[in-house]
């Protein structure tokens, strides 16, 4: 297939090759873009957790919006400048749930691992976690030899 026939399918769709053709009833191309970038998301990607990591000069600050997860369902490890956050979202079963008739159903539930090697060596006997309406705060401080210091003139 030529350059130009390749282009202009990958960049219209193959309905843009029949001229007649109401294009705006099927603009399908993103549909199924869509569709195929979802099966190579991660189970943390599905579920939604994010992370933000922040760094000051004493200490690395890592954030995860965690809605619907129970702090006693999340584990935490620090290993070799790794940080390792993983946990469940439980589904709740409610009574009489099976006569239930879903109209849609767009929460996910199930396990998710996040991992993130942290930019210096952490004083990890010294991290703390915080967990406050739904969001993870972690607090690793740097250790001595990553902590910038000040060098006096003489």
């Amino acid at each position: 297939m030529s350059n130009s026939v390749s282009s202009m399918r990958r960049n219209r769709g193959p309905l843009s090759m029949v001229p007649w053709f109401p294009k705006e009833l099927f603009e399908l191309d993103g549909v199924f873009d869509s569709l195929m970038s979802r099966q190579n998301e991660s189970p943390a990607d599905m579920l939604g957790v994010r992370l933000d990591l922040t760094e000051n000069d004493q200490a690395y600050e890592v954030q995860l919006d965690l809605p619907g997860i129970r702090p006693e369902d999340v584990d935490i490890q620090v290993e070799n400048n790794l940080l390792t956050i993983r946990g469940q979202r439980r589904e709740e079963l409610e009574e009489g749930g099976k006569d239930k008739q879903y109209h849609r159903v767009e929460r996910r539930f199930g396990s998710f691992s996040r991992s993130v090697v942290l930019p210096a060596t952490v004083s990890d006997s010294e991290a703390v976690a915080e967990f406050k309406d739904g969001v993870l705060k972690i607090t690793l401080p740097k250790s001595e030899q990553a902590r910038p210091r000040k060098i006096n003139i003489k």
